[in-house]
């Protein structure tokens, strides 16, 4: 990043530079070229926020620490104010220094970022303060850390499975917003539930660089929260903050915090009065969007903590009545009232057998989360997975993952609400279901987002209890595989086999007796299997067959769909012969006669809406705009044009369909099978090979999903009747 000394920037004059030289030697200057630029003229808003001030030398009140962090700092650098959440500084520089910093004392420190044995030492206090579960990040700014040492942060907090969400604060998006790369952003989303808290204080700093670089951090997946402080002559007039939120939320930023200035020496000179922050939220308040009103905060001195702010609407109570003020200072009454106790209540035998698993007695469901998620481990060796998993090694993957003990939480909610309590059932799925699933679930990051896994896992339960599970897989065509010297699988044919594959049977052994336990407690499973029939006979139906396949059959088409027929034929005979006796209800079913139609349909309307935008998109907005009242999710499509540029990288034949005609067929399969999932509330237990298009389409459509495990080792071999290797292929013909 470029950032300029006092000498180099010509917008002063020699006396204004002998000032600001001046304030410099107490409270140190650093501002970027590229904000800099943003300053129209002295005094306005940008200069303020970067540019030194006689004031900050004159300031009689305040402290150089109003907050007393120091004071709850049990280990360098760590400040535990609040039970849940902790603030970790992981460097004192800045890109610019802001001149009403609350950490101005620490400006220019060379202490600047944290130590290896600094952070080991944060990491221990954490995974031994288990009520913490949010960490922010902050500084200084993070983002100024070179990017493997951000990482290297961000993966040691997220290694500690109670540490729910990462939160990082930082100003660069608005000061330096180049500094947001690709790079970064791809370091970052790996790390999700991942929320960035940015500052934007005036509307002047909403730029094309700025809102590129948001952009950039919210198609990561990042949520982003913006806090602004309020400063006199920056955004104290109502006005000014009406445009800035409008424009924050037009970049996918929501206005979370307003803050009153924190009581620091050296900035009186920007504190405005509560009455001016009560006014500013009371002229947002009915006029705007819900969305757009920021919560107005100050941070009381001494370390009292946060206080939420808000215009005093409740204006007189009686009696149960209520006489409210609204935005437009009208009054209104309201009669209040007490809600009747309704619902059932499963938590007391619900606790008490997940004491008798855990051997430690729990007092509330979030209370059992920490002894069950050690637990699992141990179920899983139990069980008939194994012989084929260690537990050591099971539990560190499960944190490697990222799965915290809060992705079991929707799974005891929903069976604390069972209609009845079934002891039996409830203990089958603690004790064998879920840690055999887990023990199947892949555990690479790129796969399974915790969020869905927890989504999975409280579907499951819910439906459990109401006696009726509903799953799907989704198969790939039986293409011809080969394995080369260094594990990697390529087609190896565009000819397809007429078997689902040799490795089906044990994959349907294992899959079935996953939820076994849950059928011998008289729960219905109703399992389909997605794939290509061939049972429409037209070879645009088979919306994503590889086009080297079509190729291959082009001179006899019913020879694909004989070949087809056959395979699904096979694959629904060996599911009914190993999940029989499992009582499961399993078939194959056909994704061309689900939805090949319709999805040939919108490309042919596509094709003919947009015929120059078939092999580039030029045209994003008005193609996401179509694309959006067909799916809801039109900027999808640049996912999938990127992931078939790769596909057609590594794939040596010549292709004759346009580029985004291909990666739109693509696309639209996955929203369709999404759409059709989170309308008949199935739980999806993925065997697809790879992961990339399902993850891409989940950030847009998220749904109950579990992504299987893969494996190089030839497990089954030693254990012929169950596998850990439930991914496809299940027909590698050459290795």
């Amino acid at each position: 990043m470029n950032t300029m000394c006092i000498a180099d920037i010509p917008l002063f004059t020699a006396k204004q530079r002998e000032t600001i030289t001046g304030v410099a030697r107490k409270y140190p200057m650093r501002v970027t070229d590229y904000y800099l630029g943003l300053i129209r003229e002295p005094g306005d808003a940008i200069y303020k926020q970067c540019i030194p001030s006689e004031e900050e030398l004159t300031d009689a009140t305040g402290q150089p620490d109003p907050l007393k962090e120091d004071d709850h700092s049990p280990v360098p650098r760590l400040h535990h104010r609040y039970p849940d959440r902790v603030l970790l500084v992981v460097t004192n520089n800045c890109a610019m220094y802001c001149r009403f910093c609350t950490r101005k004392r620490n400006i220019g420190d060379r202490t600047t970022t944290i130590t290896t044995e600094e952070l080991a030492d944060a990491v221990e206090y954490l995974s031994d303060h288990e009520e913490v579960h949010d960490v922010l990040i902050s500084g200084g700014d993070p983002f100024t850390l070179p990017l493997n040492r951000l990482e290297k942060i961000i993966r040691s907090v997220r290694t500690i499975p109670h540490i729910d969400i990462i939160r990082i604060g930082t100003r660069m998006p608005c000061i330096d917003p180049k500094q947001v790369t690709e790079k970064l952003c791809s370091m970052l989303k790996k790390y999700h539930p991942l929320y960035i808290n940015v500052q934007f204080n005036n509307p002047a700093e909403i730029t094309p660089q700025s809102q590129q670089a948001c952009a950039m951090l919210a198609d990561a997946g990042i949520q982003l929260g913006n806090q602004s402080v309020l400063l006199r002559g920056v955004n104290d007039t109502p006005e000014v903050m009406k445009e800035l939120v409008r424009k924050l939320l037009g970049m996918r930023v929501k206005p979370y915090y307003l803050f009153i200035p924190d009581m620091v020496k050296g900035t009186g000179h920007f504190r405005t009065s509560l009455e001016t922050g009560l006014e500013i939220i009371n002229a947002i308040q009915g006029r705007m969007s819900g969305m757009a009103t920021p919560q107005l905060v100050i941070d009381l001195e001494n370390g009292g903590g946060k206080v939420p702010l808000s215009p005093d609407h409740i204006i007189d109570k009686q009696d149960g009545k209520y006489t409210f003020r609204n935005f437009e200072n009208k009054m209104y009454e309201y009669t209040d009232f007490q809600p009747c106790e309704t619902g059932v209540h499963q938590t007391e035998p619900l606790l008490g057998l997940l004491g008798r698993i855990t051997g430690k007695p729990p007092s509330t469901l979030k209370g059992s989360l920490r002894g069950y998620y050690r637990a699992v481990p141990s179920l899983l060796g139990d069980g008939f997975l194994g012989p084929l998993v260690s537990p050591t090694i099971f539990g560190t993957q499960l944190k490697a993952l990222a799965l915290s003990e809060r992705v079991f939480l929707p799974a005891f909610e929903a069976m604390s609400r069972w209609e009845s309590w079934n002891e039996s059932l409830a203990n089958a799925l603690l004790r064998e279901v879920i840690p055999a699933l887990l023990g199947i679930t892949s555990m690479h990051k790129r796969d399974n987002d915790p969020l869905l896994v927890s989504l999975a896992l409280g579907r499951l339960a819910e439906q459990a209890g109401k006696g009726s599970v509903r799953l799907v897989s989704l198969v790939c065509p039986s293409y011809q595989y080969r394995r080369d010297s260094k594990g990697r699988l390529w087609h190896s044919s565009g000819e397809l086999l007429p078997t689902t594959g040799a490795r089906f049977r044990a994959v349907a052994a294992t899959l079935g007796r996953v939820f076994s336990p849950l059928t011998e407690h008289a729960v219905e499973i109703d399992w389909e299997f997605w794939g290509y029939t061939g049972e429409t006979g037209d070879p645009e139906h088979l919306i994503d067959m590889a086009r080297f396949v079509h190729q291959h059959y082009r001179d006899d088409p019913q020879q694909l769909f004989d070949t087809l027929s056959r395979a699904a034929q096979d694959m629904s005979e060996q599911l009914q012969e190993e999940m029989r006796s499992c009582n499961i209800t399993a078939s194959a079913c056909s994704l061309d006669l689900k939805f090949g139609a319709v999805i040939h349909e919108i490309r042919n309307a596509f094709s003919t809406t947009f015929p120059d935008q078939l092999e580039k998109i030029t045209n994003p907005k008005d193609v996401e705009s179509w694309l959006n009242d067909i799916c809801k999710c039109g900027p999808l499509i640049h996912s999938f044009v990127k992931q078939e540029k790769i596909y057609r990288q590594n794939v040596i034949i010549e292709f004759t369909e346009p580029i985004v005609s291909a990666a739109l067929r693509e696309m639209l399969l996955y929203t369709h099978i999404l759409d059709e999932v989170r309308k008949n509330g199935s739980i999806i237990i993925d065997t697809e090979s790879s992961s990339n298009y399902m993850t891409e389409t989940l950030q847009y459509l998220p749904t109950s999903l579990i992504f299987t495990r893969s494996s190089k080792k030839k497990d089954d071999e030693e254990h012929e009747k169950y596998t850990l290797n439930i991914r496809q292929p299940y027909n590698v013909v050459t290795d």
